[in-house]
């Protein structure tokens, strides 16, 4: 007969999982370092990044860790090769993508999250790591938002007004707003580090509309198409 999988053991196997997701940004951020040096950026902004990127990779071993406290075990996972996000265009326009992307959008809608699992924790190791990695989270996304700011070239800033749509899809799951029934186990494990399909899709809106969405338009980014393919909004 099988061994039923304890709640702590599915919680560690989201930490595990987030690990891997940790390592990829960990390589996404050390790439956008090395694309905003070469185009001038910043000295603040070009070592920003690159200390996300260490953040993040001390993130993936912190989750590794809590989930063998959590009941699995396991290696860290290995350094990844982070994947193109745009192509075919200027690497002036490159970069910008990818600081609205990593940071506008991923690390504020982590942001968010963060704060939710965190407000939701039972375990002082668990709100500990949720806290570490908040912290660094938010100073990720002050990262993307002063770049994007900072760009003057307007049909850059046009451009990527058009690909915000994309962007934000690359965010999240098809599973957010899927109407298959989720585990109901899952509520269970909000206390430790998780959310639900309903808690997380209450974050993504609420981080799409009351922060990257308002922060694209201060940027001077127009968020016409974000909105037209998020009515919501």
């Amino acid at each position: 007969m099988l061994r039923q999988v304890t709640r702590e053991e599915a919680a560690a196997r989201t930490w595990l999982a987030r690990a891997r997701t940790e390592r990829e940004a960990a390589a996404f951020f050390a790439r956008l370092s090395t694309r905003l040096d070469a185009l001038d950026a910043h000295d603040a902004l070009v070592e920003l990044a690159a200390r996300a990127s260490a953040d993040e990779a001390r993130h993936a071993t912190l989750c590794v860790e809590l989930a063998a406290k959590l009941g699995v075990a396991t290696e860290d996972p290995a350094p990844v090769a982070p994947r193109e996000l745009t192509t075919g265009v200027p690497d002036s326009w490159r970069a910008l993508a990818e600081c609205a992307a990593l940071s506008c959008v991923t690390e504020s809608l982590s942001t968010v999250a963060l704060t939710a699992m965190r407000e939701r924790a039972e375990r002082g190791d668990v709100r500990r790591v949720l806290h570490e990695v908040l912290r660094d989270e938010i100073d990720h996304a002050r990262l993307g938002w002063a770049y994007v700011s900072s760009v003057q070239d307007a049909d850059a800033k046009a451009w990527l007004g058009r690909q915000l749509p994309a962007i934000v899809d690359g965010a999240v799951t098809d599973e957010l707003f899927s109407s298959d029934e989720e585990d109901p186990r899952m509520r269970e494990l909000e206390g430790l580090g998780c959310l639900a399909r309903a808690s997380r899709r209450e974050v993504f809106v609420a981080a799409l509309r009351d922060v990257i969405a308002p922060g694209f338009d201060a940027c001077g980014v127009s968020t016409e198409a974000l909105r037209a393919g998020y009515a919501w909004l």
